[in-house]
């Protein structure tokens, strides 16, 4: 669906001072007036890049993308139509904005929708029919990012891996036999998140295998850093290794309440779109993580608990925080639309 709106909008674009004249002719307009509806459109195109990244930490992006379209939609309609200088640049102004939060809103679906296995496609979309068709629209250069990275570090008995893709990656979620998939603990640094790791295992037998993942992003990083860790939060290799750090230290936890951990961390957003996928490459057992409910960060924040449970196939255990009492909870995906409201690490 982006390929088809995105594309016209920016092949238009190029084709535009060709017809200028013409447009300047119909319209009433002079020829620095249709430049300069270029450049708001331009202007446009780079804010609706700017805000679909915050969007996209916020809100569904299949749903936006939808949103995004029919938005280009009426803006071609309203430049195509339209009787007045006025309603020529409102709706040339709203085609660029449009594709920018086109483009943003585009691109995790296809780093993080698509396996490694199919990395090649995932590469041909983006470089023929997306960052080849901006390269010739109102943006010269486009920089993308490789699908979502995932590394770790080495830690507490030497067994946190060198690599998360050494986690067993066969075991089924139910288990056959003795072999069961790992836990996978969402953690963040926060005290919620030790207390999760804490309240696992007391519940949960000793020596079961289990994935500590920390979920990380540029600027806003979404997880508590060791104290004295310095990064520059806008370098993604920085922003990485504190992440790998933290996710170290709550492997560490881990083995201390019995578990053979692993640390694991990852570049996703939303994150609850990391958690769940990391937890189906891994085939996990059960998914573990905190939760502040509504009285924490609140729903702006991204109701991370709450997402997962709801759109986790695998079983979730929550462990509440409020007035500093952990208190535990499971879920199954069936039931967990009441814990929608929760949420965890940010």
């Amino acid at each position: 669906m982006v390929v088809l709106f995105l594309t016209p909008y920016l092949g238009l674009s190029s084709a535009l001072q060709s017809v200028a004249p013409i447009i300047a002719a119909q319209l009433h307009m002079s020829l620095q007036a249709v430049n300069l509806t270029s450049g708001l459109a331009n202007a446009g195109y780079a804010a609706g890049a700017v805000v679909a990244v915050q969007f996209s930490q916020l809100l569904p992006q299949r749903r936006m993308l939808l949103v995004y379209g029919i938005m280009l939609v009426a803006g071609s309609a309203l430049a195509a139509a339209a009787t007045s200088p006025a309603m020529f640049i409102a709706g040339h102004v709203l085609q660029g904005l449009s594709t920018g939060l086109l483009l943003i809103a585009a691109a995790p679906p296809l780093f993080l929708g698509y396996p490694a296995n199919k990395l090649r496609w995932t590469v041909m979309i983006l470089d023929m029919c997306i960052f080849g068709a901006v390269r010739h629209g109102p943006a010269e250069h486009v920089l993308g990012r490789t699908p979502a990275r995932i590394a770790s570090g080495h830690g507490s008995g030497g067994r946190i891996a060198a690599s998360l893709t050494s986690l067993p990656h066969r075991h089924a979620v139910h288990g056959r036999g003795d072999h069961v998939g790992p836990v996978v603990f969402a953690y963040d640094g926060s005290d919620l998140a030790k207390a999760a790791i804490a309240e696992a295992g007391r519940q949960l037998p000793a020596k079961r295998e289990a994935l500590v993942l920390t979920v990380w992003r540029t600027f806003n990083v979404g997880f508590l850093p060791e104290p004295g860790a310095k990064f520059d939060a806008a370098c993604a290799d920085e922003v990485k290794q504190a992440a790998e750090q933290t996710a170290m230290h709550g492997a560490s936890l881990a083995e201390a309440a019995g578990f053979r951990a692993q640390a694991g961390a990852v570049e996703g957003t939303p994150t609850w779109k990391a958690i769940v996928d990391t937890a189906d490459d891994h085939q996990a057992s059960l998914i573990v993580l905190g939760s502040r409910g509504r009285a924490g960060l609140g729903l702006v924040a991204g109701s991370v608990a709450g997402a997962v449970a709801s759109r986790s196939l695998r079983p979730v255990f929550i462990v509440h925080g409020r007035d500093g009492a952990p208190t535990p909870e499971t879920s199954a995906s069936a039931t967990a639309s009441e814990a929608v409201h929760n949420e965890v690490l940010k």
